[in-house]
Formats: C-alpha cells, structure tokens, sequence
C-alpha cells in the first residue's frame, strides 16, 4: 500500500514538472514570437505546432515525434528552397521553430502521460 502511494506521488511529482516546463517553453516561444516580428511566419508555425501538439495528447509520442521530424524536414526544404532561389533572405531568427515545437511535445507527453494511461485502463 505505501509503496503505491510513493508510485502516485512521484508521477503526480513529474505531472507537476512537466507541466512547469510545458509553460516555461511556451513562454519562451511568446518571447521568441515577439523578438523576430515575422508575424505571418510565426502564426503558421505556431498553428502547426499547436496540431503536433494535439497529435501527441490523442495519438502519443512516437507519432508526435516523427509527426515533429516531418515538420523539421519540411522547413529545412523551405529554407534550402530560398536560398537556393535567392528569392528572400532565409529568416535564420525563425529557426527556433525547428526546436521549439518537439520540446513542447516531449513536456506535454510528460504532462498527460499517466492521465492517458489511467484513462486506458478505465476504458477496458
């Protein structure tokens, strides 16, 4: 008994944490948004941040995370596109989008891990 008592209070610990962090990264991405002024840019990329994040809430973290190197891979080609071309300037203050949005994943799974998996077991 005591011993599943110190099990809850150590992943209620890590859902604390994780949740501190999930914050902290998106308060950093606030900042990050309003230091490069690309607004069209940000606003695209914080949609499709959002989605990989409800990716990784409903479907979990391994296709969270090869749904983020997706993501990686097609900006990486918008970049090499316009360099390439020389039809703009490559907005390399932008490139924390390739970062930010696996980091949010990874803290939102340890946020909701344990939820996901009570809610699981409830269901069989």
């Amino acid at each position: 008994m005591a011993e599943n008592n110190n099990d809850d209070e150590k992943s209620s610990l890590l859902q604390d944490v994780g949740l501190l962090v999930f914050l902290s990264l998106f308060s950093a991405t606030a900042i990050l948004m309003a230091l490069t002024g690309n607004i069209l840019l940000n606003v695209i990329y914080l949609f499709c941040t959002v989605m990989l994040l409800m990716i990784t809430y409903f479907f979990g973290i391994l296709p969270s995370l090869i749904s983020n190197i997706v993501f990686i891979a097609i900006q990486a080609i918008i970049m090499i596109y316009q360099y390439v071309s020389q039809t703009a300037r490559i907005p390399w203050q932008l490139s924390f989008w390739m970062v930010i949005p696996m980091l949010l994943s990874l803290a939102l799974y340890s946020m909701t891990k344990n939820q996901v998996a009570f809610k699981s077991l409830t269901e069989s």
